[in-house]
């Protein structure tokens, strides 16, 4: 199975998210795995990444849903100094991941069924008002669903394809 790395580059371990599915093969057999347990690792595969070229002169909008949240947290951990906007889609509040490891004011919940969270409803919805411009790069990781609806809002908008990288996670 594939994960994407949560833990930032120059971190000395390697972290993943996993949703834990109760009645799922792999995330129970993660849940109990121990300090010293051997596991093995393969990869990372993948061209979802930030190019370094652009991290000093582009805003960078990440788009997430649930879990999808993971790479686009390693790349704000790896280069903690970037331009960035967080738009993270879940259900409630309470699985926004990560929520202190990003600048104040950077990340919004957008929750679906929560009315707590920063937005009430889906990140689509939220993106309704959001004006791009070409100097944002945008970062969509997560529901096959969600990315497609949010290609196509952003192409509306007069978003390029160079514009955007994509992570489909399920």
């Amino acid at each position: 199975r594939e994960y994407s790395i949560y833990s930032g580059a120059n971190e000395d371990y390697i972290e993943i998210l996993v949703r834990e599915i109760k009645e799922g093969y792999l995330s129970q057999k993660l849940k109990k795995l121990k300090q010293g347990d051997f596991l093995i690792v393969y990869g990372p595969y993948g061209e979802f990444v930030l190019d370094e070229r652009d991290k000093n002169t582009k805003e960078f909008i990440f788009i997430a849903t649930g879990t999808g949240i993971s790479p686009l947290h390693s790349i704000v951990k790896s280069f903690p100094t970037i331009d960035y906007k967080i738009i993270h889609g879940v259900r409630y509040k309470e699985e926004s991941y990560g929520i202190n490891d990003y600048n104040p004011g950077k990340y919004i919940i957008c929750a679906s069924k929560d009315k707590s969270a920063h937005f009430y409803g889906r990140v689509t919805d939220y993106l309704k008002d959001f004006e791009p411009n070409s100097n944002q790069i945008f970062y969509i990781s997560g529901n096959n669903m969600m990315i497609t609806d949010v290609i196509s809002m952003l192409k509306k908008k007069g978003v390029k394809v160079k514009q955007y990288n994509l992570e489909i996670y399920f």
